[in-house]
């Protein structure tokens, strides 16, 4: 005879609900604070500030498969209409622009955030390229020097 439903569902709960022992640890308790006058440990302050554990690392890779499936579908998008104008025009399209205005394509699909679709018309591909990095803010700024001024020893050309 299966077990009734409710059974599982109360295992469960207990599962969730019992969880890390160390996070549930109320916030007064000793081994949250350390002692007054011990010193601090070292490895508090070399943590980094950012989010850990297995859900900081879920979000990130829920992210960067994000990004990987904006630039694939992008990509075969992209390169779907490239072939169909070649095949019906007898040629490759010179820029993205013109398979919008052909109406091959709706509008260009959006390159993931930190890079751009790059096309090359002589092959008909269309490639995904990082964007160049920033600047640092601190990098020095460099202007353009003046040109020097004309001396008084060489003859002012006139201007036609």
């Amino acid at each position: 005879m299966k077990p009734p439903l409710w059974t599982l569902g109360l295992v469960a709960a207990s599962l969730v609900l019992t969880g890390c022992p160390e996070k549930r640890r109320p916030a007064g308790s000793p081994a949250a604070k350390p002692a007054p006058g011990a010193p601090a440990k070292q490895a508090d302050a070399a943590k980094p500030t950012g989010a850990q554990g297995p859900l900081a690392d879920y979000a990130k890779n829920l992210s960067d498969s994000e990004k990987k499936a904006t630039e694939v579908a992008g990509l075969s998008e992209l390169n779907k209409a490239v072939q169909q104008f070649n095949v019906i025009e007898g040629r490759y399209p010179r820029t993205l622009d013109e398979l919008v205005a052909s109406r091959y394509l709706p509008k260009i699909p959006v390159a993931p955030r930190g890079k751009r679709f790059i096309y090359n018309p002589k092959a008909g591909e269309v490639t995904v390229e990082a964007l160049a990095a920033a600047k640092p803010a601190d990098a020095p700024v460099t202007e353009p020097t003046p040109a020097p001024a004309p001396s008084a020893d060489t003859p002012a050309v006139p201007a036609q």
